[in-house]
């Protein structure tokens, strides 16, 4: 097929009918890594496949066969993010994996915006964190009910997001997986629509573009059933792998 690389690739995952797609990324650094009209961003923008992508040197078609024996899931109350904790443990039950479910809480921002109005932050935080270990024990508990050995982290970035530039949830994201030993991430992408899905910001984008771990990324477009029925890809028969355009085209 010819075309521009990302909606040709997009296309052809959809002429084949296939249930996932996998990419490589060369890993560039500085002004080309954030350059989001790559061809990697522009997939990630446009399917509604579950996409995992694969850094630097590493083989997609290898990665891809690999056994992955301990998986990152991030979680937060939103519905991609519900569809990914679904997909990671359909992917575990069926791989062997075992799961580490985590969140990120904000609490730098929540830190400095009680000192701009002057109150107390510790409650709500407090009730936050109560919030957030409740959703992980759910989720921990579900994994381990289908045979699933699962964990849950707890992250607390206490940067103040509004004052920085490499203080987001992802960079958060990125470390926790690191930190418990993950060679996969799994991320719910809200698959934004119009003028937002343009922009360059959604977290699941940029632990693509900083992190080095394969990352699969999964769209809130994807019904529950449908990802359940594509946990299986990574490791089946009907995956649409690209290698070739990544060379021209870094993050």
């Amino acid at each position: 097929m010819d075309g521009r690389p990302g909606p040709t690739i997009v296309a052809c995952a959809r002429l084949e009918h296939a249930d996932g797609i996998v990419m490589g990324t060369a890993g560039a650094r500085g002004l080309e890594r954030a350059f989001f009209g790559s061809t990697a961003a522009s997939v990630l923008r446009a399917t509604g496949h579950p996409t995992m992508v694969v850094h630097g040197p590493d083989d997609p078609v290898r990665v891809v066969a690999t056994s992955f024996a301990r998986v990152f899931v991030a979680c937060d109350d939103s519905e991609p993010a519900d569809a990914a904790c679904d997909f990671a443990i359909d992917l575990a039950t069926q791989s062997g994996a075992s799961l580490v479910f985590g969140t990120v809480l904000e609490t730098g921002d929540l830190t400095d915006t009680s000192a701009m109005y002057g109150y107390d932050s510790e409650p709500l935080a407090r009730d936050l964190r109560m919030a957030a270990i409740a959703r992980l024990e759910t989720l921990t508990r579900a994994a381990m009910a289908r045979g699933v050995t699962a964990s849950r982290a707890i992250v607390e970035n206490t940067v103040v997001r509004a004052t920085s530039e490499n203080d987001d949830t992802s960079l958060a994201v990125i470390a926790a997986a690191n930190e418990h030993g993950a060679n996969l991430i799994v991320i719910g992408s809200h698959g934004r629509r119009g003028i937002r899905r343009l922009l360059p910001g959604s977290v699941a984008e940029r632990v693509v573009s900083r992190g080095t771990l394969p990352t699969v990324v999964i769209r809130s477009a994807a019904s529950s059933s449908t990802v359940r029925q594509n946990s299986s890809t990574f490791g089946g028969d009907d995956v649409a792998v690209e290698t070739t355009s990544m060379a021209a085209n870094h993050w």
